[in-house]
């Protein structure tokens, strides 16, 4: 079963097109069939996404000048909070209490300048005002400059951890953010993670099948069941 997995995996998508004509009779080998084709039309989707991200990428740094002791700039895809909408300036009088006072705009632009962090209160012209502002979790590229990277990492004395060629990222998009499920080191433990049935098929078709992006992972840190 194994070899039969390598040899479908290694196939083009014409060639299990014409695998799957040749047996269409058979309801469990055409199934087969449309899960590796599927699988392969991603697999074929992604590496495109990925050559044209790569490509844009080049293309926006060549124009940025280089700053003198920047040797490497490592952008990672996080989830961080970020601020939304205007400020909410609130006026209060010198015991706490809401003087019911509106914030003139010429007061609400000296108090925003004046504002160091979210949610603090400022005094002004002898008057305390509240500056509120509303967060959301969103995703985004931060940029780290000069990263260090690590292969590996000494767990104890005498044992050294280090990458695994087999290792994967598993991820799933939820609206239009690619969400990361987990490190893992090899796509069957990815499998046994996320509860799949595996049947036949190999752990990373099913991976694929399930609408979930694999690429490789050269860290040491695994999600754990």
């Amino acid at each position: 079963m194994e070899s039969e997995q390598a040899v479908f995996a290694n196939m083009s998508i014409e060639e299990l097109q014409a695998f799957k004509e040749m047996y269409k009779s058979n309801e469990a080998i055409v199934r087969i069939m449309d899960g590796y084709i599927e699988g392969k039309v991603k697999e074929e989707a992604q590496a495109k996404v990925k050559v044209d991200f790569t490509i844009t990428i080049a293309d926006m740094i060549s124009t940025l000048v280089h700053p003198d002791g920047i040797h490497n700039v490592y952008l990672a895809w996080r989830e961080v909070e970020e601020a939304q909408g205007e400020p909410e300036i609130i006026g209060v009088n010198e015991a706490g209490a809401p003087n019911g006072q509106a914030v003139s705009k010429a007061n609400k632009e000296a108090i925003l300048a004046l504002k160091l962090e979210a949610n603090t209160t400022i005094l002004f012209n002898e008057k305390h005002y509240q500056v509120k502002q509303a967060y959301a979790k969103v995703w985004k590229w931060i940029p780290e400059l000069n990263k260090g990277f690590q292969v590996g990492k000494e767990t104890t004395t005498t044992t050294t951890r280090t990458t695994n060629k087999r290792a994967i990222t598993v991820s799933k998009r939820e609206g239009s953010q690619l969400v990361l499920v987990g490190h893992f080191p090899t796509a069957s433990k990815a499998v046994e993670y996320l509860h799949l049935p595996l049947g036949g098929d190999s752990a990373t078709r099913v991976i694929q099948r399930e609408g979930m992006f694999i690429e490789p992972y050269t860290g040491i840190d695994y999600t754990l069941a």
